[in-house]
């Protein structure tokens, strides 16, 4: 009702390391290509869709969240034999796994997405960069399972380069926050803001 188009997008699971931590990196590294790919796809079909190539967001809650930020800030990404901290499940080695390439008819495509909005999610990347994509953080202050202050050490480091990052804590753990409308009205403001801001009107929906 608010003209935005939706796509779901089901990443393929991946069938490398068994170990929990190994094979969680290695499903995102998975999750953030396919997500690549489903943009490529969006813009290839732009047309027949009747969609704004130049207003495509990504939005997800938890791991979803974390590969949308990953495909947005993919300086600092890491490279097997990493290693990094995830909470809850301490040290872990990034595997070696090489999810396959785009289709050769979606190569011409651009993966970029032009917003992201993350519920309870987290840039696993070291650097964001001047010019990437703006983030809105929706997080939960009590979040035991992404503590909040990784959604603050991501703001941070966006604002620091000059990428507009939106914390908006919540009362509600890992859970999405419990009021829906004001949810949606948050979100909704967030990429009117910037789509209008970034694209001549006229052009399309999101």
């Amino acid at each position: 009702r608010l003209g935005y188009a939706v796509v779901e997008i089901a990443p393929r699971p991946q069938t490398g390391p068994s170990s929990l931590n190994q094979g969680l990196l290695g499903d995102l590294t998975f999750a953030v290509n396919d997500l690549g790919i489903a943009v490529r796809w969006l813009r290839a079909h732009a047309d027949e869709l009747s969609l704004n190539p130049d207003r495509i967001a990504a939005v997800g809650h938890s791991f979803s969240a974390i590969a949308a930020l990953s495909l947005a800030y993919p300086d600092g990404e890491l490279d097997p034999g990493d290693t990094i901290t995830l909470p809850v499940r301490g040290f872990t080695e990034f595997p070696d796994v090489s999810p396959p390439p785009p289709p050769a008819e979606l190569e011409a495509y651009s993966a970029r997405i032009d917003a992201v909005v993350s519920f309870a999610g987290f840039a696993v990347a070291d650097t964001i960069d001047p010019g990437e994509p703006p983030s809105l953080l929706i997080h939960g202050r009590n979040d035991q399972a992404a503590p909040f202050a990784l959604a603050e050490q991501t703001c941070t480091a966006a604002t620091a380069v000059g990428v507009r990052c939106e914390l908006l804590p919540h009362d509600d753990g890992h859970d999405r926050p419990a009021d829906d409308s004001a949810t949606v009205a948050a979100i909704d403001g967030f990429l009117r803001e910037e789509f209008e801001a970034a694209t001549p009107a006229g052009q399309g929906e999101e």
